[in-house]
């Protein structure tokens, strides 16, 4: 397309993820250029910087010419030095018939000393580590990599600024204000800036960067005819938290149905809840104070609360392989609030699986006036439930009847188009004694209960068991039937239920790997690693 098509227009600048960093030890000895670059960043920065901007030999100002005169006596003096030092070995060689003769060149050392070279060596950076008491300074490959990391681009984003605004002698012939031949737009792209960063350090810089690039008098004022564009790339959550959920960009990587060519999709995150005002707040604040991992995600897990938190972990550990080796983002949200995140996770594409509750209610007649109660799950009792995401997003059902009744392969209900799924509690068979039936609970803890009666009273036998637990274990022990053991359980967690310090007390039992998820879990946990594997019809 022939010449630059932007030249004039947008000043672009890289720093990639590559910066060849090194510790000082990393040489092995070994002095030659390639290697001394590495541990030389900042120091090999600084070199075209200097010629760009300060180089007293290039219109040289009054202060300029001071310098190059001590400059040149030092290259005198020094020149004076070596010929003496020389003429011994100079003579010596001379004796040996060359170079001989009166028309043969006579041999002489000198040296020549430019601004730039005193720059030029390992030690031109270096950090003081006295704390302005004993003036002991190492050269900057003796510093972390994290410190050389965060130096290395504040100084490259500096001079990238300085470049474009033409700052000391690096200036184009023009001389008016308008015509600097300066382009209008800065554009800066920085990969992967998280390497070797504290996390601190990470949403530090983000918060900084964008402030250094536009530190220039030309660029403060308001109204400036120039504009500076900073696009990162990242695998990091703190950098994501560091920036406005609206200035995000997600890119999906699409595998190719035919070919052999992957490509990528770009999701926006600016707009992404339209006009839900109400939404884009309760998404953002919580993205904010807690999550912005799921960016970066194999798979995205939405859960009630603390006690799915607790232990999940450990069931997908000692269960499901696959799970266990993939990156998993866990959200937590109860059924009330996690369809609000339902535009964000359409828009990722990620595996996402939403384990929630039936939250039955029924109507009831208290003093002459009829309230919704929560009641304990069962068919044909003309029970709704309370969850948001099962009356509005998956299954977009809200009869406890119709929520009962088997999903498709009796898997989880699943997203027609989107990698998505629900679960939530459904009946389970439970045996107690010589008596086997089928019984629905209502949260996770008693479905967990009615799981794993032994590992409870495991739990229960332990020093500081709460009392929730122990009130379990002795419900397991009184109950004659699985009806009783599913309502005793039901009455004692509408009472003030202590689920985190339950899910805690199971920790502490002698074989954690005896823990099996409930069945409706199981069933969503397995679509989740079919999702990954990439199983068809894992769905």
């Amino acid at each position: 397309i022939g010449s630059n098509p932007f030249a004039g227009l947008i000043h672009i600048r890289e720093i990639n993820a590559q910066r060849g960093f090194a510790d000082a030890g990393d040489s092995n000895g070994d002095d030659d250029e390639a290697t001394n670059a590495t541990s030389r960043k900042i120091a090999s920065q600084i070199q075209p910087y200097f010629r760009k901007h300060i180089d007293p030999e290039k219109d040289p100002t009054p202060s300029d010419v001071k310098a190059l005169e001590a400059i040149h006596d030092a290259e005198t003096t020094f020149n004076a030095r070596l010929k003496d030092g020389f003429a011994d070995a100079i003579k010596e060689l001379e004796s040996l018939g060359y170079p001989g003769g009166l028309s043969n060149p006579k041999l002489s050392i000198a040296t020549q000393i430019k601004p730039v070279d005193g720059l030029d060596h390992p030690a031109a950076v270096q950090y003081d580590i006295s704390g302005d008491t004993s003036g002991v300074k190492l050269p900057e490959g003796y510093n972390g990599l994290g410190f050389q990391n965060l130096i290395s681009m504040v100084f490259q984003l500096m001079r990238f600024r300085d470049d474009w605004m033409q700052v000391g002698k690096f200036k184009s012939k023009a001389v008016t204000p308008d015509d600097k031949g300066i382009e209008p737009l800065q554009l800066v792209l920085i990969e992967e800036p998280e390497a070797h960063l504290h996390v601190q350090v990470q949403q530090v810089f983000m918060a900084r960067a964008h402030k250094v690039l536009r530190n220039h008098k030309d660029l403060k004022q308001e109204g400036s005819a120039f504009t500076t564009q900073l696009v990162v790339s990242t695998h990091s959550g703190h950098i994501a938290h560091a920036a406005a959920f609206e200035e995000l960009r997600y890119f999906k990587r699409e595998l190719p149905s035919y070919g052999v060519v992957p490509t990528a999709t770009v999701a926006n995150m600016t707009g992404l809840f339209g006009a839900d005002s109400e939404t884009h707040r309760f998404v953002t604040r919580y993205l904010l104070t807690t999550h912005f991992d799921l960016f970066f995600a194999d798979a995205i897990i939405v859960i009630e609360g603390a006690a799915e938190r607790i232990l999940l972990p450990h069931l997908i550990q000692h269960h499901y392989p696959d799970l266990a080796a993939a990156y998993l983002s866990f959200l937590e949200l109860g059924g009330s609030h996690a369809h609000r995140l339902r535009p964000l996770v359409e828009a990722l594409e990620v595996p996402t699986l939403i384990i929630t509750d039936l939250d039955a209610v029924a109507e009831v007649n208290k003093g002459g006036k009829v309230v919704k109660e929560s009641v304990q799950p069962c068919c044909g009792a003309a029970q709704t439930t309370a969850n948001h995401v099962l009356k509005t997003w998956l299954p977009k059902l809200a009869e406890i009847d119709a929520l009962l009744a088997s999903p498709p392969k009796a898997l989880c209900h699943t997203a027609p188009d989107r990698p998505i799924a629900v679960s939530y509690q459904t009946p389970q068979n439970v045996t107690l004694g010589a008596v086997s039936t089928n019984v629905t609970p209502s949260t996770f803890e008693d479905a967990l209960v009615l799981t794993n009666p032994k590992a409870v009273r495991d739990a229960a036998a332990t020093e500081f068991s709460c009392v929730m637990t122990r009130a379990f274990a002795k419900s397991i022990a009184e109950a004659q039937a699985p009806e009783d053991l599913a309502k005793a359980l039901f009455e004692r967690l509408a009472k003030r239920p202590e689920k985190a310090a339950f899910a805690l007390d199971l920790l502490y039992i002698k074989d954690i790997k005896a823990l099996r998820a409930p069945p409706y879990i199981d069933t969503g946990l397995t679509w989740l690693a079919g999702q990954l594997k990439g199983v068809e019809g894992a769905a």
